[in-house]
C-alpha cells in the first residue's frame, strides 16, 4: 500500500500545485484533497520538495527503468517527451521553481 498512498498523495500534490502554485501548495490542501491525516503526509514525504522529486522520479521510472529491455532508445525518448508534454503544467511549475533537477534525474536513469 505504500505506493498507492504515496501515488495518491502526489496525485493530490499536482492538482494542488497547478491550481494554486508551487509557493502556495500547501500539505493541508494536499491532504484534504486525499482525505487523509496531515500527519500521514510526513510518514511518506518529508515535505513538499519530496513530493515534487518523487512525481519526477516515478515518472521518469516508469517510462524509462519499466521499459528498458522492451523498447529502443529512440522509443524511450519519445515517451519521455510525451510524458513531459502531457504534464507540461506540473513540470513548468516545479521547473520554474528549480525545484528538481530534471535534467539529472534524466540522465541518471540513461
Amino acid at each position: 500500500m505504500t505506493y498507492i498512498t504515496r501515488k495518491k498523495i502526489a496525485v493530490a500534490f499536482t492538482k494542488v500545485l497547478v491550481r494554486d502554485g508551487f509557493d502556495r501548495t500547501a500539505v493541508s490542501s494536499i491532504m484534504r484533497m486525499v482525505k487523509m491525516r496531515r500527519q500521514t503526509f510526513y510518514e511518506y514525504f518529508e515535505d513538499k520538495y519530496a513530493v515534487a522529486e518523487w512525481v519526477v522520479e516515478d515518472m521518469v521510472s516508469a517510462a524509462i527503468d519499466q521499459n528498458f529491455d522492451y523498447l529502443r532508445w529512440e522509443d524511450i525518448f519519445d515517451l519521455v517527451g510525451y510524458e513531459l508534454d502531457a504534464k507540461q503544467a506540473i513540470f513548468r511549475q516545479l521547473a520554474d521553481q528549480r525545484v528538481v533537477d530534471f535534467v539529472g534525474r534524466l540522465s541518471a536513469h540513461l
